[in-house]
């Protein structure tokens, strides 16, 4: 209730109905009445200043009563100025300040508030501004509100709140009952401050945390789990910091953390550990050693008694460079010793096992020659002496007589070329030179050098490589597959064709002809040594042609294969690496 009554002498209630007659709220009648009661009791105090000696010796009683008028016109003024203040400060300050009624609710207008979630104050109004809390927020908040009022207690809290743009933002929360002199609350005042940003840092924060903690347990169970024994030592003492499961396998002591080197091991062990563990963390240089050889005493897990190891002992420095510890590092690599070592030993044997394979060889080349030469001269005197009684007896010969001349000399003639290709098969396996090989060029040398019949006609498709590898062997292979293709193509219009594909590590090459074909149950046949499927009678030749070709091939990593069918032509196919072989001559 105001204590000084306007000029008018108009009651509170007659104010209030006034104002609300012409649409103003209770509340802006309120401010409304007292800025302008203040401001005339303050006019009124000023003026009646001047006369106010010249009534205390006619009234001192009204006198006092003045007095006190101005006195408490001067307290409304500084409680103005005071609102003033503090109207200032909530609109300047970027915390959302509210108040409530006694009942927790938002009954005067909450400029801060509805500024931030955009909401009106007949949304908000009451427990409207519920509303704009995060859904799942909402009902912590209801229950931590009512408990508060409740209690009359302090009302602390963190919730998502719909900013005006729709954005969810984080908010702290806190409030306090104004009570009464009686005990009871007049109202609450509260504020609220955007934590956003301090929870997306704290956010940010617990999931680097937690990341690093991941990496940290990952590292640990790398550590623990490595196939190396591993440890710590820290200190010039070089106390035992840190081991791995590898690392107390191999000690055959569990209880060694914490201890330093020789309180952990015997004097033997110590005293040579801690001697070279001295010079590493003195010197500062890391030991790394090869193939170290260590006698297992029974207590340590090594798979053998005598083992071998690669250890390396590393210094650690802190940031400024100064060495704190050492770390050491140790693979057992027994079996790769043990593993070489016999690899070592398998590689002299096959030195000696190559050297007289070498001599073998030479041998076996010798006793070719000598017997290729043996052979083929009796052959050739048969040849000779045949020709001789056909020149000599010339009149006195029938015909019979002339052709089993013929037949004899022919037969002469296939034995020597069988002789020839059993010679050519026998070095047939051997490395030759490496150099580069045009194929096409290749090809036409060979077809001008066979010289086939006017009605055959050879094909080269284009696309033949030209790549490093051996010229005479991959010669021979088209040598023998083309002179087939030329024994085996009877017909007016023969016609042979040569192709290749391109695949990833090798070229597939192809011969084919139109010729008389081969049924599917021959496939295999044909590639053995002294295999035919003609007469000799029919079709000339030694049978050693395709083995060779295929004893060619097949060491040098390849494989060949017909596809054919009888009586609808023949393709004879062989694969040919693009890499040249490794060069091993015995």
């Amino acid at each position: 209730m105001y204590l000084i009554k306007s000029a008018d002498k108009m009651s509170e209630t007659e104010w209030a109905r006034e104002f609300q007659a012409d649409g103003v709220s209770l509340q802006r009648a309120e401010e409304e009445r007292f800025r302008a009661e203040s401001n005339d009791q303050v006019s009124k105090a000023s003026a009646s200043q001047t006369s106010m000696w010249k009534m205390a010796q006619d009234n001192p009683e009204q006198l006092s009563y003045q007095q006190k008028c101005v006195e408490i016109a001067t307290v409304q003024e500084g409680l103005r100025k005071s609102e003033e203040r503090y109207r200032s400060l909530v609109e300047a300050t970027s915390q959302i300040i509210w108040d409530t009624s006694a009942a927790g609710e938002f009954v005067r207008v909450q400029p801060r508030w509805a500024q931030f979630t955009g909401q009106t104050y007949e949304e908000y109004q009451g427990w409207g501004w519920l509303k704009a809390i995060h859904p799942e927020d909402q009902l912590l908040t209801a229950k931590l509100w009512k408990q508060a009022l409740a209690n009359c207690s302090l009302y602390e809290i963190e919730y998502r709140v719909r900013r005006y743009d729709g954005e969810y933002r984080y908010l702290s929360g806190r409030g306090v009952p104004l009570v009464e002199a009686d005990g009871k609350v007049r109202e609450w005042v509260g504020i609220n401050t955007d934590i956003t940003e301090r929870k997306q840092a704290e956010a940010a924060r617990d999931s680097a945390l937690a990341q690093a903690e991941a990496a940290r347990a990952e590292l640990q169970g790398v550590f623990m789990q490595a196939p190396a024994a591993i440890a710590t030592f820290r200190g010039s003492n070089h106390v035992i910091e840190t081991v791995n499961v590898e690392y107390l396998r191999l000690v055959g002591n569990g209880d060694i953390l914490g201890k330093t080197v020789r309180e952990a091991f015997s004097k033997s062990e110590g005293d040579a550990l801690f001697e070279l563990l001295d010079e590493v963390y003195r010197s500062g240089e890391p030991f790394v050693g090869k193939e170290m050889r260590v006698l297992c005493d029974g207590k340590s897990v090594c798979s053998q008694k005598e083992g071998f190891w690669n250890v390396v002992y590393q210094p650690l420095r802190d940031a400024e460079g100064k060495v704190y510890g050492i770390m050491t590092h140790a693979v057992e690599v027994t079996e790769q010793v043990r593993s070489r070592q016999e690899i070592e030993k398998k590689a002299e044997e096959l030195a000696h096992l190559t050297q007289a394979l070498r001599r073998s060889n030479q041998d076996l080349d010798q006793f070719a020659y000598v017997t290729s030469h043996d052979l083929k001269a009796p052959l050739r005197a048969i040849a000779n002496l045949s020709e001789w009684i056909e020149e000599d007896l010339a009149d006195q010969l029938g015909e019979d007589s002339r052709e089993h001349l013929h037949l004899m000399r022919k037969r002469v003639h296939r034995m020597g070329a069988l002789i020839d290709g059993i010679l050519q098969y026998s070095r047939a396996g051997r490395i030759e030179q490496i150099e580069a090989v045009n194929v096409t060029t290749l090809l036409s040398d060979l077809i001008e050098l066979l010289a086939p019949a006017p009605n055959i006609t050879i094909t080269v498709e284009p696309g033949m490589p030209t790549f490093e590898t051996e010229k005479i062997p991959l010669e021979q292979v088209f040598m023998n597959l083309l002179n087939n293709a030329i024994k085996y193509v009877q017909t007016p219009d023969a016609q042979i064709q040569i192709s290749v594909r391109n695949r990833e590590e090798y070229y597939e090459f192809a011969v084919t002809d139109n010729g008389l074909g081969i049924a599917p149950e021959f496939h295999n046949k044909i590639w053995g040594i002294f295999q035919r499927l003609e007469a000799r009678d029919k079709v000339e030749g030694t049978g050693v042609g395709l083995s060779i070709v295929k004893k060619i091939v097949e060491s040098r990593g390849g494989r060949v294969w017909v596809e054919s069918e009888l009586g609808a032509g023949a393709s004879f196919c062989f694969t040919w690496s693009k890499q040249p072989p490794a060069r091993f001559e015995p």
